[in-house]
Parts: structure tokens; C-alpha cells; sequence
């Protein structure tokens, strides 16, 4: 029984023992963008979202959007739009880049101009050689309230 003590004691001992420094700066700079730049890459980001909006505003590429719906017998099926009209941005746009600037997400709904549907469009982008590269794409109709 007089082990279990001795080898808390111990224990506690060595870990007191430790010491917790900070992480050198050296270590992780340049690894992550500054602020600046991550607001920058941010903005880019943004910006290609909505040269995307618009050209689906004018009913650029709707026809081939595959758009995720609910069908009539519960179960989510990709398919095109019911008429591949235009898409109208409802405003509601997200963007987030990574902490190395290099990858940003964003997500934005749309309202279907003859629908009474909203469809929601996420998608991921990475910098290649300075531009901005669309990765993935996801287009979901937004279940009805």
C-alpha cells in the first residue's frame, strides 16, 4: 500500500519539473499569412463568387448546375434545374480562407427566378501560381420551411 504514495509523489515531482516555454517565432513565420493578406485573399475570394452570381444571374451555366432537391418520395437526388433559368443571389454569401491564404470556402444562396425554391452553393477554391482555382462545387435546393 505505501507504493501507490511514493510513486504520486514522484509523479508530481517530475512534472513540476517541467517547464512550458513559448513556441519560437522563428518557427511559425511565414507559414501563415499576415492579416493583411488574409483579408486580401479573402476579398479575391469574394470577388470570384460574385463574377460567379452574376453570370448565373444572366442565366450563364444554369442548365448544367446539377442541384441536389428533395424529391417527392424524401430522398435527395442531383439533377438540373427545372427550367435552367437564372439564379438571383439573395445576398447571403459566406467566404473564410485558410490561415496559409492559399484556400477559401464560401457559400451562397439563390433564389430560382421561376421556382419558389432557394438553392444554396458552396464550393471550395485553392491558389494556383497566383489565381484563384475552383476545386469543388455544391448546389443543394434548400428544403422549403
Amino acid at each position: 500500500m505505501r507504493r501507490l504514495p511514493t510513486a504520486a509523489i514522484l509523479l508530481f515531482l517530475l512534472v513540476s519539473a517541467c517547464k512550458v516555454e513559448p513556441t519560437p517565432p522563428e518557427y511559425y513565420e511565414g507559414r501563415y499569412a499576415a492579416g493583411p493578406d488574409l483579408d486580401a485573399a479573402q476579398q479575391e475570394v469574394r470577388a470570384q463568387v460574385d463574377s460567379m452570381a452574376a453570370l448565373l444571374q444572366a442565366g450563364e451555366g444554369t442548365d448544367a448546375l446539377n442541384v441536389f432537391t428533395h424529391g417527392p418520395d424524401a430522398r435527395i437526388a442531383p439533377g438540373p434545374l427545372e427550367d435552367g433559368g437564372p439564379l438571383v443571389p439573395t445576398g447571403r454569401i459566406t467566404v473564410a480562407v485558410s490561415p496559409s491564404a492559399n484556400t477559401g470556402w464560401f457559400g451562397a444562396s439563390f433564389d430560382a427566378v421561376d421556382e419558389r425554391e432557394e438553392v444554396l452553393i458552396t464550393g471550395v477554391m485553392t491558389r494556383q501560381e497566383g489565381e484563384w482555382t475552383l476545386v469543388q462545387l455544391h448546389a443543394s435546393e434548400i428544403s422549403p420551411r
